[in-house]
């Protein structure tokens, strides 16, 4: 037993020291690095997580990632290694850990995998950061941008990776390289939101923001938070409602966007599902609206004319908003703001937008729009014209309901 331990162990160690000498040679080519990244990644790929050799692969395809990013960044993402680097080495650790505790939460383990899980959660925060000051070093960022971003420290001197012990800088498209930090700025942002610290990763989702504008993946990331936020909010809070709102925003920031985030048309349909059927009377029997009531209200409309979802009856539901909008805005106790009007506008716009097929559909009408050229398909066109109009006709029913409100207020 002794000797077959012993055999196994000579074994891994000759495995480390081939891995290792392999990842230091120099004059490598991007293929050559790349190709020892491959490597790396179907070893890790047949080894379960639980063995104790698992996370020192993970840690040698770290540092192989970054040197190939630091080589070529350009050809790292031809490759998408940010997506295996984020994938493999991360997502299926953070994953099989969150498994793990929901799975027994008497698990007398428990507090030990999530102890280890907030350590992963450390681990990586400091992996990408440091990622990218390196990148930023390495290629040259321009200085006086990140003189704005006080998250990214710049260090004095970086010694190459790659074997050549010089400094050295490197060229990349700019594209690759605003690219590249937005990604590792909206996974420190994941990473946060995971540890719970809502406020700080909301920080990070914004600043990946302002490096990217037209990309749709950080508005769903802060509407997440948004959401993370109505769960651990006391149902008959006005915050409930107004974090449901900017949650919604959020979504459809990502939506109608140049590059959409396909997930948040997921997202903002599972929101939009919860609040479509609640009933009329929840609201017909009040004189005056909480502001709760009234946002809640509003969304449900929003829902429903984007679901397609009794739009016969959407025109009551405007009615009692049209009739209420006044007092709850004018309220003393009432916290709605600008912001909160100029969330419900832009929803309102988009909902405009997607009625005339402007935008990204439910994924239930996607479905129905790929089906083939029928007769059936033929007439379902045809209802699906006459609902666009009604959904067009409700969007503007609501739209102008807010603006006259909102004139006589």
């Amino acid at each position: 037993m002794a000797k077959n331990h012993i055999k196994r162990s000579d074994g891994i160690n000759c495995r480390r020291q081939y891995t290792k000498d392999a990842l230091s040679s120099s004059n490598l080519s991007s293929n050559d690095l790349y190709q020892q990244c491959e490597i790396l990644k179907k070893t890790i790929q047949t080894i379960s997580l639980n063995k104790p050799e698992a996370w020192y692969y993970r840690q040698q395809l770290l540092e192989a990632y970054q040197k190939l990013i630091l080589f070529d960044l350009d050809y790292s993402l031809d490759k998408k290694i940010e997506h295996d680097l984020w994938n493999i080495v991360f997502k299926s650790q953070i994953i099989d850990k969150q498994e793990q505790i929901k799975a027994d939460k008497r698990n007398i383990k428990r507090n030990e995998i999530q102890r280890n899980l907030q350590s992963l959660y450390e681990y990586a925060r400091g992996y990408y950061m440091k990622l990218l000051q390196n990148v930023v070093q390495c290629y040259n960022f321009n200085i006086t941008i990140c003189k704005r971003y006080n998250f990214i420290k710049v260090p004095q001197r970086l010694t190459s990776t790659v074997g050549t012990g010089e400094n050295f800088i490197r060229k990349c498209k700019d594209a690759s390289l605003l690219y590249f930090i937005q990604h590792i700025l909206v996974h420190v942002g994941d990473f946060n939101r995971y540890s719970n610290q809502i406020d700080l990763a909301k920080s990070f989702y914004l600043n990946a923001i302002h490096i990217i504008p037209c990309f749709g993946q950080p508005y769903n990331q802060i509407g997440i938070l948004y959401e993370m936020k109505t769960t651990t909010t006391t149902a008959f809070s006005s915050s409930l409602a107004q974090n449901q709102l900017t949650t919604a925003y959020y979504y459809v920031r990502s939506i109608a966007i140049k590059v959409t985030f396909p997930l948040a048309i997921t997202n903002l349909e599972k929101l939009f599902t919860r609040l479509k059927d609640i009933s009329i009377q929840h609201y017909a029997n009040e004189q005056k609206l909480n502001e709760k009531e009234f946002i809640t209200l509003f969304l449900q409309i929003i829902a429903m004319i984007n679901l397609e979802h009794n739009l016969d009856k959407v025109k009551l539901f405007i009615d009692i908003l049209k009739s209420t909008m006044i007092d709850t805005l004018s309220s003393s106790t009432s916290n709605f703001d600008r912001i909160s009007l100029c969330q419900m506008v832009v929803i309102v716009m988009f909902t405009f937008h997607r009625a005339l097929d402007l935008l990204p559909l439910p994924t239930t009408q996607q479905s129905q729009q790929d089906d083939g050229i029928t007769s059936t398909s033929t007439i379902r066109s045809y209802l699906k014209s006459t609902q666009q109009e009604k959904q067009y006709d409700l969007t503007m029913t609501l739209f102008v309901t807010i603006i006259e409100q909102c004139l006589e207020a």
